[in-house]
């Protein structure tokens, strides 16, 4: 199993360097030729303790083996305190506040900073990992 221990911010910015690399050559292709796997679990409120390849007691053979199998993020870097811009930062690449999605910010006045709230979708323009990767 491979660990990657560095600091957020770097795990941060070779992430964000990946997808950038991924999305100008228009696929990232293996050896054989295929395409790679990407598998990103989202869980709110989930310690890495509940984890059995982080260490818990919890019995989670699925995840064990995928983590045993590829490559595990040790550290984590999040850009908002809240589940759903998070999500969208890692989605799209993009800090929250450039998201224009009308449910994604509140009404404020024009002389104000953007106020994240919460979001139900990615507008149709929104590039994201999945779109990328295909």
């Amino acid at each position: 199993m491979k660990r990657l221990t560095t600091p957020p911010l770097h795990l941060l910015a070779a992430l964000i360097a990946a997808i950038g690399a991924v999305a100008s050559i228009g696929h990232a292709v293996d050896t054989a030729g295929r395409p790679p796997n990407f598998v990103i679990i989202f869980a709110d409120d989930m310690p890495p303790e509940h984890i059995g390849a982080y260490g818990g007691t919890h019995k989670t053979p699925a995840i064990d083996r995928l983590a045993a199998e590829g490559t595990r993020f040790d550290e984590a870097f999040c850009v908002s305190s809240m589940c759903t811009p998070s999500r969208f930062s890692l989605l799209t690449g993009k800090y929250p506040g450039h998201c224009r999605a009308p449910s994604f910010l509140r009404n404020n006045p024009e002389d104000e900073p953007y106020n994240i709230s919460w979001n139900t979708e990615l507008t149709a323009d929104e590039h994201c990992m999945g779109e990328i990767f295909s």
